[in-house]
């Protein structure tokens, strides 16, 4: 039974998940809407993207609301604001509803090289390299996934190499598309 459940899982999603290092989407969130910079945001968290599609954050443990050049001394855009996960990641995103494209600016918290790695609930993962800096010029890489038909109902961003503590690092506003690609 098992099997045949594992098969009709494979077979029930016709599309083709790739990898985005190009911001789109018609949709998004920013994570100012949960609290002012340094609020304290709980290991699951609530969130609403403009276009209305539900999101639910895990963490390990609790993170933190900061913006960039204002508690962030990276390299996204001044006053973005930004999911730190304090040593508590991966980050998860589970969706509302099913969606064909989603991901955000990341950063290690360390200084220096690292790898990125976004997955979904397909099964489908992804890595991109970067270097953090504290440029402030919003230079931080971007990684998210595009399927060709909206099946996208969770990802995960880790990091899977860095300087120090790969739990540790920041994502900026997440870009959703909404329908098919």
């Amino acid at each position: 039974l098992a099997v045949g459940l594992l098969t009709a899982a494979t077979f029930a999603h016709a599309g083709t998940v790739t990898v985005t290092t190009i911001r789109s989407g018609n949709d998004s969130a920013n994570w100012g809407q949960l609290g002012a910079t340094y609020t304290t945001i709980p290991a699951s968290f609530t969130a609403t993207s403009t276009g209305g599609v539900g999101i639910t954050g895990t963490l390990a443990g609790d993170g933190e609301l900061l913006v960039q050049s204002g508690g962030w001394n990276g390299n996204f855009a001044s006053g973005d604001n930004l999911i730190w996960t304090e040593g508590n990641g991966p980050l998860t995103l589970a969706f509302s509803q099913g969606v064909s494209g989603a991901g955000a600016q990341i950063q290690a918290n360390s200084f220096g090289d690292f790898t990125a790695q976004i997955c979904d609930n397909l099964g489908d993962c992804f890595s991109e390299s970067g270097d953090s800096t504290s440029a402030g010029d919003n230079s931080a890489i971007f990684i998210g996934l595009l399927d060709t038909t909206p099946g996208i109902t969770s990802i995960t961003f880790s990091m899977i190499s860095c300087g120090f503590s790969c739990n540790d690092f920041a994502i900026n506003q997440l870009s959703l598309t909404d329908g098919v690609t």
